[in-house]
C-alpha cells in the first residue's frame, strides 16, 4: 500500500470550491426517507444541546463539533473520485440546496453557492460531478424543483424524490432565529474524515476494513462493481454502464428486489448443476450455495469492490475453471435442473 492521507475537514473544507467524480461502476444514489430523517435528526439534535436563542453568532464558534463519519477517495491524474461516501455527500448536497433556498427573502443570508458549483470560463462544474445528474441538481438550485422524465436515471428519481421530501422532514425549530446558527455550525463544525488514497486498490482495501455506515449496496450493486471495474475506459465503459442500469431499472420496475431476484435466477440458470437432496445431512449444492451467496452479498462489506467482490462471486462456485467467464452451454441431462426452467425466461429479459 503506497501513501495514504486522512484529515479532519468541516464540510464547507470538503466541498469548497471542489469538484468530485464518481466511477461508472459505482452503485446509484439510493438513500431513502428513513436514511435522510436519520441525518436531519442527528444534526438537528446535536445542534440543539449548543444552541440558545440568547447567543451571538460568533458563538457558533465554540460549539461542539459533530462527527459525520468518513469518506473515502481515490485520486487519479489530480482528479478525486469518491469511493465510499457517496449517499453522505449527495444527502448533504440536497440538504445545502434546500437551506440556500431555506434562506430567500432573509437579510442575514448565508452564501452556499461555493460548496454547490463552481462557474469557471463561462460553465458551472458541480461539487458531485455525475453528468447525467448535474441537470438535475442545476435545476434544484436554480428553482428548488425537478421533475423526473421516463428517460432519467434511478438516482435522479431518487435526487428529485429526497429534495421533495426535505420541506416536511427538516424541523420547524431551526426555520426560525435558529437557521443562520444552524446553517454556520453544518458548515463549519460538522466534520468529516476525508481518507485519500493514490490507486484504486490501495482505496478499495481501505474500505474493505471499515464498517460501511448507511445504505448497504445489493448483490446487484456488488455485481456491477466487479463487472464494470473490468472494462476498458471510455465508450465502452459509458455504454455497459447505461446498458446495466437501463436493465436494472427495467427489472426493479417490474417488482421488488427483481434486479437482485433475476440475477440469482440468472446464475443458477448457467452455473447450478446440482440441489440438494431433500434428507437429513444432506449438504449444500450449487443451487442452493448460489442463492445463498448472493443473497449474503449485500450484507457484507463492499462497495463496488474489485478486491472483495471476486472472492465471494467464486465462493459460489470454487472448483468450476472459469465461472466468472461466459458460460457454456449444457447438454445431456446434468445440469438440465435449472436451465430447463429459467432459461427461455432469462433470454427474454436480456433482450
Amino acid at each position: 500500500m503506497r501513501k495514504i492521507d486522512g484529515i479532519g475537514k468541516s464540510i464547507h473544507d470538503v466541498l469548497q470550491n471542489n469538484r468530485f467524480s464518481i466511477d461508472y461502476y459505482q452503485r446509484e444514489y439510493r438513500w431513502e426517507s428513513k436514511q435522510v430523517a436519520e441525518l436531519l435528526n442527528d444534526l438537528a439534535g446535536k445542534f440543539s444541546e449548543a444552541w440558545d436563542p440568547g447567543h451571538e453568532r460568533d458563538r457558533v464558534e465554540q460549539y461542539p463539533y459533530y462527527f459525520l463519519g468518513s469518506i473515502i477517495i481515490s485520486e487519479k491524474d489530480s482528479v478525486p473520485y469518491i469511493v465510499d461516501g457517496q449517499q453522505r455527500l449527495t444527502s448533504l448536497t440536497l440538504l445545502l440546496i434546500f437551506l440556500r433556498h431555506l434562506q430567500e427573502g432573509q437579510e442575514d443570508h448565508i452564501a452556499l453557492d461555493s460548496l454547490l458549483r463552481v462557474r469557471k470560463f463561462g460553465r458551472d462544474s458541480y461539487n458531485l460531478d455525475v453528468p447525467d445528474r448535474n441537470r438535475c441538481i442545476a435545476v434544484l438550485i436554480d428553482s428548488g424543483s425537478y421533475v423526473p422524465t421516463d428517460e432519467d436515471s434511478e438516482s435522479v428519481r431518487t435526487l428529485a424524490g429526497r429534495y421533495d421530501e426535505l420541506d416536511d422532514l427538516f424541523p420547524a425549530e431551526l426555520r426560525g432565529d435558529a437557521l443562520p446558527f444552524f446553517i454556520e455550525w453544518l458548515i463549519h463544525r460538522v466534520q468529516i474524515v476525508q481518507i485519500t488514497a493514490y490507486t484504486d486498490d490501495d482505496a478499495y482495501s481501505i474500505f474493505e476494513t471499515m464498517n460501511d455506515w448507511g445504505l448497504k449496496p445489493t448483490p446487484a450493486d456488488m455485481l456491477k462493481g466487479y463487472l464494470l471495474a473490468n472494462v476498458a475506459d471510455g465508450d465502452p465503459l459509458i455504454g455497459a454502464n447505461e446498458l446495466w442500469r437501463t436493465r436494472m431499472r427495467q427489472l426493479a420496475d417490474l417488482e421488488k428486489d427483481g434486479d437482485s431476484d433475476f440475477l440469482k435466477t440468472w446464475l443458477r440458470s448457467q452455473y447450478a448443476d446440482k440441489i440438494r437432496e431433500r434428507r437429513r445431512g444432506a449438504v449444500p449444492e450449487d443451487w442452493d450455495r448460489i442463492g445463498t451467496e448472493v443473497s449474503s452479498m449485500a450484507s457484507r462489506p463492499g462497495e463496488g469492490s474489485r478486491t472483495g467482490t471476486e472472492p465471494r462471486l467464486r465462493a459460489v462456485h470454487p472448483t468450476r475453471p472459469g465461472f466468472l467467464q461466459p458460460p457454456v452451454q449444457a447438454s445431456g441431462e446434468g445440469g438440465q435442473l435449472a436451465r430447463n426452467g429459467t432459461r427461455a425466461s432469462v433470454h427474454r429479459l436480456q433482450r
